[in-house]
């Protein structure tokens, strides 16, 4: 990072990107603090050099959704993801990433108290199959979760065991404490 921030500029797209990534290593590691400052200075930028509904500002928001979910600010989550479903909704409604945001949103109204849509579960699981198997697993959690689906959770615990992460692993002990009859 401080490598592309010398040859760049702290606010190139190019920087932010890479930015983002460690941010994106930093909400895997559970390290929420940090994905919360790398991920919000990367979407900044990223919007402001880029445009609000572009791959990757979108990619950033949706992220920085998770890391404000995981560390309690679920409101600040809420609106992070609100308005990262609704730019993948304009600008790349197909895009696999958006069955994230769409994820992220459904926790988020759950965990403020809010209705939650479970549409935006069968349109993330129709558009998971070409994420990784880690983050289709975390949608077929929730999904199984909300539906109370034996073999959806079946699928996402053999998904969640693709990768060690602290927050995959978290996620493969909620799965494993999961219990649908």
């Amino acid at each position: 990072l401080s490598a592309a921030e010398a040859t760049y500029g702290p606010k190139h797209p190019e920087t932010s990107i890479i930015r983002m990534n460690l941010g994106d290593d930093y909400l895997y590691g559970l390290e929420l603090d940090q994905a919360i400052e790398m991920l919000s200075a990367s979407e900044a930028a990223l919007t402001e050099s880029n445009g609000a509904n572009t791959l990757y500002s979108l990619s950033a928001r949706t992220d920085l959704g998770f890391a404000y979910l995981f560390s309690g600010r679920h409101a600040d989550a809420l609106s992070a993801f609100e308005r990262a479903a609704a730019g993948w909704a304009e600008a790349l409604p197909k895009h696999p990433t958006r069955a994230m945001a769409l994820l992220g949103r459904f926790q988020a109204m759950r965990a403020t108290g809010k209705t939650s849509a479970p549409d935006d579960l069968q349109t993330a699981l129709g558009l998971g199959g070409d994420l990784p198997p880690f983050e289709l697993g975390r949608v077929q959690l929730e999904a199984a979760l909300a539906t109370r689906d034996e073999k959806l959770l079946a699928a996402a615990r053999e998904n969640l065991k693709s990768i060690g992460l602290p927050l995959i692993a978290a996620e493969l002990k909620r799965a494993d404490g999961a219990a649908i009859r």
